[in-house]
């Protein structure tokens, strides 16, 4: 028998391993990652800590923040599992600095071994740029170009840069962040770290070093260990298992791309077989060590058992530390006397010899804390953003639809102007100035579909421009009466919970996250409420929704209420009635679905138990929304995966049953929603974390490769798993299922799609979620909601023709338990890539990260030119005009029969060129965008904000740049401090005045009165800059900066 040492810390683990061979210095500690940070608190560095994969990483990084502290541990990254993204020179030379980095400053590093079996390479090239030296803005740009990095628009990615002007902005791939250089003439006049998401400025630096691309070098990875580390491997079971499948992709890979740089685990073993190490796992096995430390029991929200548990310990003497997010709560002051660290953990643990006990949010409260939180990007549709050159097609609200032909300059009467080209049909061209750019939008065309262009001032466009606005007056009257009933209607006040909703609450099978429990609170909290709930629910794909959704069902239930829960498909339907009919079982609730899987004798039977009260919950698609079904007592409709459904069943829904509470549910927040959202016409909830332990999916891009498939495949049925292989083309799925049932002929193979009988598709789905089925090839009719945990492999051929948002619907249904699940999508080879297809797959690729999802909307905008997403299409008269366009209609009729008179503006007449020059802002996509912010500036904030961004990005603010701001501001303003309109010539201005001291704000020796009462002054730019001054200094507003008034003008 052998013998198993108890050890306290990590420096008796490694005093009693000295000399052992890898494998056997191995120590029990219980309690997961928190517990792990505790233990190796005192470690001294130089040391490595390697994690199985990217979660377990952060689990272990936050624990250590609140238990040990010290600063931010440095992370060696993976490289993306697609070709373009593993030979990406910049995250190459990154990976390499941080390893260079690590063995000079010989401090902790963290990493996991897919991180490890990826190539370095090590910059021997640099540039270093000092704030007030002069080291020549030409002599720097052609040095970037030298050193490889990639000339951008904007800055996105590491190794690119970009040139406005006096402004070089630079991402080097050894900073986390890129830097903004501001030069004058040659003269480095500031250096600043920036963010990519919105490109602002974020610290001041006196000095940057840059780190060449061109003629980086290869270099060992034992090369850049520092001599006498020590590596530590947290679980290593699991280590070996991700090494192995991570190492799979990458040979499969490196192998088409015709590369040899990555190594197996066994090689990284070897390199790291000559230094000291432990390894640290939570099962004892053939571990020789074992700590004093263990995990702790689920209360599952017990608070007499964790009263009593406390209450035990404490009586043996040991100190009870409280790491909640939570702060000092009645239930933390109700456990008397204990300390507490800022922070929280992921899970409580026991130190038995250092007599101390660990709890966390999990122990206190039943959730588990976020590890990080991410504000919701929201606003209202995104028209136009800086992607403006890919969108092909736009629509002029005065001429209809055209393409997109680009900026140009044109000369007319000796003056230069930008103008936008649009093409319309029969190859006819319209100028369009900048100042009349509000009038064009984006418009959206799905892959595939023909658009047909207008004539140029014919009248197919003024009458779908008629049918538009009358849609949109009926689609205001009928939203405004709803939302005014709504309103004014007292809708039922729930009790309290009681002993239904405990019960639910106990059989939960999981710990609530904060975010969800946050959320259920919230939308309990309004149910008790008089008025009726109009909640937004928004959680990345596989955060818990269904729990919120379930808990509120209940509640209603439990008083009586009935339960709508409408669902856009039937998959989805069954998926949530075999949900919630098991956690129901055995409580007085009855759980009933119609959908098409349902057959006409038993819908008609429901129907009637419906009427009569005998239903609780009723879940279905669009079938709930039909004239037959009529409820006896409804309380709450729950609408699942909204951006599956037109605005008008959603608002039809509650057109049905104003009084009732109205919880909506989506992975995909649509623009309109969540405008309506901010705009505080509906509360809004955000699941942000995710559910403990989920591993992120590993996810291949690349051509199609059938020996990968059939690897692929057989990994996972070898593992007891099944695997979902997405074609989406019925004409030819079955081809795809006989070419699958010869590869695999022992294996069970089902398809399904959308245009199978009723009954078909309802078995094949039995049959793969019992497990009788090991392989389903099926369409995209799984993207949404599915919860299979059995399947964690998914194919994907032909996915250039997906977006992005659908590519991350799909890879939503796996991953979705502990084991690692695998994700592929392929494309038949290169040339049937387009550059926004090539986008879409690189997005998916990079972004593996849990919870992606919100920057995964935005990227989509990005790449399909802010395209509008939202499920109106089926509504021609909408379609034909664009989304946008009907928006802004929809909002002014809104507006119409709300009473709110249109805002009166100073109208600015300024009779000479405005433009945004390039030698000020290169891009002509980025003038566009600014040029159109500043034309729907709203509001003098939104001009001061302006006029922050462009100071910070391109630079002091030229003249005919600072006119536009003054004008903006004059526009703005003017009205409130008695300006009626301003007439602006080369030669003079004139300002129609009432009643403001403007007078006394301008120079008395260059305005006065003019006979005619006017106020008169210099003429050009430097007449409205002066005007818009005097206002800015009345309103608080800086729109022009100190740049201009000193000068500093290009």
């Amino acid at each position: 028998m052998k013998q198993v040492l108890k050890v306290r810390s990590i420096e008796e683990a490694l005093k009693y391993s000295k000399g052992a061979p890898l494998g056997l210095a191995r120590v029990h500690a219980g309690g997961g990652t928190a517990s792990w940070a505790w233990f190796c608190r005192d470690v001294a560095a130089p040391a490595m800590l390697v994690v199985p994969d990217k979660r377990v990483l952060q689990d272990l990084l936050s624990d250590w923040a609140t238990l040990v502290g010290g600063g931010e541990i440095p992370v060696l990254p993976e490289l993306p599992m697609w070709i373009e993204g593993y030979k990406n020179e910049a995250l190459r030379v990154r990976r390499g600095k941080i390893l260079e980095e690590w063995k000079e400053k010989r401090d902790i590093l963290a990493t996991t071994p897919a991180a490890l079996m990826a190539p370095f390479r090590i910059s021997t090239g640099y540039f270093t740029v000092g704030a007030g030296e002069s080291p020549g803005r030409d002599l720097f740009l052609q040095w970037l170009a030298s050193a490889g990095y990639e000339r951008a628009e904007l800055v996105w990615h590491p190794g690119q840069y970009v040139s406005r002007g006096g402004i070089v902005d630079v991402f080097d791939p050894a900073w986390k962040l890129p830097y903004r250089i501001e030069f004058f003439d040659d003269r480095v006049e500031s250096i600043r770290l920036f963010r990519t998401e919105d490109q602002r400025s974020v610290a001041t630096m006196k000095e940057a070093l840059f780190h060449a691309l061109e003629g980086a070098v290869d270099v060992s990875f034992a090369e850049m260990i520092p001599e006498g580390a020590l590596i530590i491997r947290f679980d290593p079971a699991k280590i070996e298992a991700q090494a192995s499948s991570a190492w799979w992709l990458l040979e499969d890979m490196m192998e088409k791309a015709g590369l040899k740089e990555g190594r197996p685990w066994e090689e990284v073993l070897r390199d790291l077989e000559v230094f000291e190490t432990l390894e640290i796992t939570e099962t004892l096995g053939d571990a020789r060590m074992r700590s004093y430390l263990a995990g702790l029991p689920d209360f599952r929200s017990d608070r007499l058992s964790l009263s009593n548990f406390v209450e035990y310990w404490k009586n043996h003497d040991y100190g009870i530390t409280i790491c909640s997010r939570s702060g000092k709560t009645p239930l933390v002051e109700s456990l008397g006397e204990v300390k507490s660290k800022p922070g929280g953990i992921t899970s409580g643990f026991i130190d038995h010899g250092t007599k101390e006990l660990f709890l966390s949010d999990k122990e206190l409260y039943g959730v588990i804390p976020p590890l990080e939180s991410r504000p919701l990007e929201c606003g209202p549709p995104l028209e136009w953003d800086e992607s403006f050159q890919k969108t092909e097609y736009v629509v002029h609200e005065d001429y209809g639809i055209a393409k997109n032909k680009g900026i140009d300059t044109v000369v007319a009467d000796g003056m230069a102007r930008d103008c936008l080209v649009l093409e319309f049909a029969d190859a006819r061209r319209l100028l369009v100035p900048l100042v009349q750019i509000h009038k064009v939008m984006p418009h959206y065309v799905p892959p595939g579909e023909e658009v047909s262009l207008d004539s140029l001032g014919g009248k197919s466009w003024k009458r779908s421009v008629r049918r538009a606005r009358k849609q949109a007056k009926e689609t205001a009257e009928a939203l405004m009466a709803l939302y005014a009933k709504r309103e004014t209607l007292r809708g039922f006040r729930h009790s309290p919970d009681g002993p239904l909703s405990e019960s639910i609450d106990a059989n939960c099978p999981f710990s609530l996250t904060t975010d969800q429990a946050k959320a259920i609170e919230a939308v309990k909290r309004d149910m008790e409420l008089p008025q009726p709930m109009d909640r937004l629910l928004v959680g990345d794909v596989g955060f818990g929704k269904t729990e919120v959704a379930l808990r509120a069902a209940v509640k209603a239930v439990e008083n009586e209420r009935q339960v709508l829960f409408l669902v856009p498909t039937t998959l989805l339907a069954g998926q949530h009635m075999a949900t919630f009919s098991a956690r129901c079982e055995g409580l007085p609730v009855r759980v009933e679905m119609l959908s098409r899987f349902v057959s006409a004798a038993k819908q008609k039977a429901i129907v009637e138990d419906v009427a009569q009260g005998k239903v609780d919950i009723l879940i279905g698609t669009h079938r709930l929304l039909q004239k037959d079904l009529q409820m006896k007592n409804l309380g709450l409709v729950i609408i699942d995966e909204e951006h599956r459904f037109g605005v008008f069943h959603k608002e039809y829904a509650k057109f049905l049953h104003p009084e009732v509470d109205v919880l909506t549910i989506t992975a995909t927040p649509i623009p309109r929603t969540l405008h309506m959202a901010m705009g505080g016409l509906r509360d809004v909830s955000i699941i942000s974390a995710a559910p403990h332990k989920r591993r992120p999916v590993m996810t291949s891009v690349g051509t199609l490769d059938e020996r990968l498939v059939q690897q692929a495949i057989r990994r996972e049925i070898q593992r007891g798993g099944q695997v979902f292989f997405v074609h989406n083309r019925i004409r030819t799925i079955e081809n795809v299922v006989d070419r699958l049932k010869k590869l695999f002929s022992d294996v069970s193979i089902d398809v399904a799609h959308g245009r199978m009988n009723e009954r078909q598709l309802e078995k094949a789905m039995e049959r793969f979620r019992k497990g009788q089925t090991r392989i389903l090839v099926c369409t995209t009719i799984i993207e949404s909601g599915l919860d299979l945990p059995g399947v964690n492999t998914l194919i994907v051929d032909e996915a250039q023709d997906l977006g992005l948002a659908q590519m991350y619907q799909l890879r939503g249904r796996i991953g979705r338990r502990e084991e690692q699940a695998f994700c592929f999508f392929f494309y038949p080879f290169e040339s049937a890539l387009t550059p926004e297809a090539r986008e879409r797959l690189e997005a998916i690729s990079e972004m593996t990260e849990i919870g992606s999802g919100y920057r995964l909307a935005r990227r989509d905008l990005e790449i399909r030119g802010g395209g509008q997403l939202i499920g109106t299409r089926q509504h021609g008269r909408i379609e034909r005009v664009g989304f946008t366009l009907y928006y802004r209609m929809l909002e002014e009729e809104v507006a119409k029969l709300k009473g709110e008179a249109s805002k009166e503006e100073t109208s600015v007449d300024f009779r000479l060129p405005l433009r945004l020059p390039a030698s000020y802002i290169p891009q002509s996509n980025v003038r566009v965008t600014l040029f159109r912010k500043l034309l729907r500036a709203g509001s003098l904030e939104e001009v001061e904000s302006i006029a922050g961004e462009l100071r910070d990005r391109f630079g002091p603010i030229p003249d005919s740049v600072a006119c536009m701001l003054a004008m903006t501001v004059l526009r703005v303003a003017g009205r409130k401090h008695g300006i009626e309109y301003v007439v602006c010539t080369e030669k003079k201005t004139e300002v129609l005045v009432n009643g403001s001291d403007l007078a006394s704000r301008l120079d008395a020796g260059r305005w006065h009165l003019s006979t005619s009462g006017k106020l008169a002054g210099p003429g050009g730019y430097g007449g409205i800059i002066e005007l818009g001054r005097a206002l800015g200094a009345a309103t608080k507003v800086h729109f022009s900066g100190e740049d201009v008034a000193h000068g500093k003008r290009r």
